[in-house]
């Protein structure tokens, strides 16, 4: 009778902290950083933040380390004097590193500078997400368009996620990106649970002894 009683308290104790657990959990609200500046600066890295997310951008290219041009279009990648501030892939392939201090869900970009011709790919920690067309491009290169990564969940989560080109055509600047934290496990709620099942195994061995 002692056993089923002991059972009964240590489930509803679980049940108790799953309910104040999922009163207690808000939404997780998506964030957005514009990188739109003027003046314009360069600089090795640029720090932002957002409530309790910090983000630290630097800039990339196949030859080594570049600085990050930010300006009135956004952000790009900037080698020498006489290197276009775009992200671009004439010469060696550039690339605009955005890492996160935790993990998020990319949900969206928006994109400047947007000609017929410009291409990105999108690599979350490293690997390739998507390579594609920038949609809404123009000719006079002046195209701004959002593109949405919704459709690559799961796989849109990471800590690092790097613009960078697909041929040598491409330029564009990164405007502004729209991200979500990704939650992190509930391991309070998880040792609640571990304890109150121990409790009711310490009971039984007991009893059998």
């Amino acid at each position: 009778m002692k056993s089923i009683t002991l059972k009964k308290i240590a489930l509803a104790t679980v049940g108790t902290a799953i309910a104040t657990f999922a009163i207690e959990s808000k939404p997780v609200q998506a964030t957005t950083f514009f990188f739109s500046d003027f003046p314009s600066s360069v600089a090795p890295s640029f720090d932002f933040s957002k409530g309790d997310l910090d983000l630290t951008v630097t800039g990339q290219s196949t030859n080594g380390p570049r600085n990050v041009f930010q300006g009135l279009f956004g952000l790009g990648v900037k080698g020498g004097r006489f290197d276009s501030p775009q992200i671009d892939g004439f010469g060696p392939d550039e690339t605009l590193l955005l890492n996160f201090d935790k993990k998020v869900k990319i949900l969206s970009a928006t994109f400047s500078r947007v000609g017929r011709n410009d291409d990105f790919k999108l690599l979350v920690d490293g690997d390739t997400l998507v390579a594609a067309d920038i949609p809404g491009g123009n000719s006079w290169d002046l195209g701004i368009r959002n593109f949405n990564f919704r459709q690559f969940s799961p796989d849109n989560k990471g800590f690092q996620f790097g613009f960078t080109v697909t041929g040598k055509n491409d330029d564009y600047f990164l405007k502004k990106v729209k991200v979500k934290t990704v939650p992190e496990p509930a391991t309070a709620l998880g040792l609640l649970s571990v304890g109150a099942l121990g409790v009711i195994s310490r009971r039984k061995r007991q009893q059998k002894g």
